[in-house]
């Protein structure tokens, strides 16, 4: 497995649609299968992350967490330098999504799944 810029046809062939918006993103693959995409876009002066991943990518990130944090650690970073909030949403079918968006400082929005940060 390996990180890469995810490129248009990556988070077109992975989503199954073109991205909507622009995107700073990275995909883990495996060959010529993508396990992954995850990155931040703009939207309303708000940058949103998001990550989508296969179950074998999952059992990864369950195995070796610390390769998770960093990766969030890194929008963090970039959101701070921009001057912007980070948006996520939990993941209803992932039962420690929430958990992990709260331990990570991001703050539940009026009992929504949306999180805010800072």
């Amino acid at each position: 497995m390996k990180i890469v810029p995810a490129t248009h046809e990556i988070v077109s062939r992975y989503y199954g649609v073109p991205p909507r918006y622009s995107l700073r993103a990275w995909a883990a693959v495996d060959g010529d299968q993508v396990l992954g995409v995850g990155g931040m876009c703009v939207t309303q002066q708000v940058l949103v992350m998001f990550l989508g991943m296969n179950d074998g990518l999952r059992e990864y990130f369950l195995r070796s967490p610390l390769a998770l944090v960093r990766g969030v650690r890194r929008l963090q970073k970039q959101a701070t330098e921009k001057g912007l909030r980070l948006q996520a949403e939990a993941d209803a079918s992932i039962p420690c999504s929430a958990r992990f968006l709260e331990r990570m400082g991001f703050v539940k929005q009026n009992g929504s799944g949306v999180y805010l940060w800072p």
